[in-house]
């Protein structure tokens, strides 16, 4: 049976400092409370730290935050062998050694037909080990269309007859473009009408908007 912990009602200041000290943390002003901050000295990495005395004392505590936080990532780190083998069964090949679960970690696509690649060079991917491993597809972001190479965006863009005239910002902002077929050069379509819902590019050419004679005439190519 699992009784609930309890502070004794009255403490003796030496023994509260006594029992911080095993926890490894090392007090260094006077008593302030069970329930106000402490400042001490970890015994472990000598940081300053000011935990409260009744948090300390709950059982599995300890005093120091940052030792607390990296003895959880070090309970959360997986053997490398392992760690290479998830990021490989998740399309990837790592490029560097194991930085941790939830770091970036510089690698390459393994797909050949990665979009990520652009006139045979490989995009630059850094996806993190927890990541890959609840990913259901790749963990690059390029096969996961989650992400597109400006190259190719704005390749995409003039096979559908505008092209771009600023640099690829996101997939539903407004691009900067001109229409290859009338010459409009104040069309600002998005990324995502264009490829990827084919919703056309130009205003005018879609008959959303008036062409200004002068330019119907010189823009348009005869039929």
């Amino acid at each position: 049976m699992i009784t609930e912990w309890k502070l004794p009602r009255h403490l003796d200041p030496e023994a509260a400092k006594a029992n911080m000290i095993a926890k490894g943390v090392w007090p260094v002003s006077v008593w302030p409370s069970s329930g106000k901050p402490w400042l001490s000295v970890c015994m472990d990495c000598g940081t300053l730290v000011s935990p409260v005395y009744r948090n300390v004392m709950q059982p599995g505590r300890g005093g120091c935050e940052p030792c607390g936080r990296a003895r959880a990532a070090t309970k959360r780190r997986i053997p490398v062998a392992v760690a290479f083998a998830a990021m490989r069964a998740a399309g990837v090949e790592p490029l560097e050694e194991y930085p941790g679960m939830d770091a970036p970690w510089r690698s390459r696509c393994l797909s050949a037909l990665c979009p990520g690649l652009w006139k045979g060079d490989p995009a630059g991917i850094s996806p993190r080990l927890s990541d890959a491993r609840l990913s259901k597809g790749s963990a690059c972001k390029y096969c996961a269309r989650l992400a597109i190479r400006p190259e190719r965006a704005a390749f995409e863009m003039i096979r559908r007859g505008v092209e771009p005239q600023a640099p690829y910002g996101a997939a539903r902002e407004p691009w900067r473009c001109t229409c290859l077929r009338c010459g409009a050069d104040d069309i600002t379509p998005t990324y995502a009408n264009v490829v990827l819902t084919w919703q056309g590019g130009c205003r005018y050419c879609g008959g959303r908007m008036r062409v200004p004679e002068e330019q119907a005439v010189i823009g348009l190519d005869p039929l």
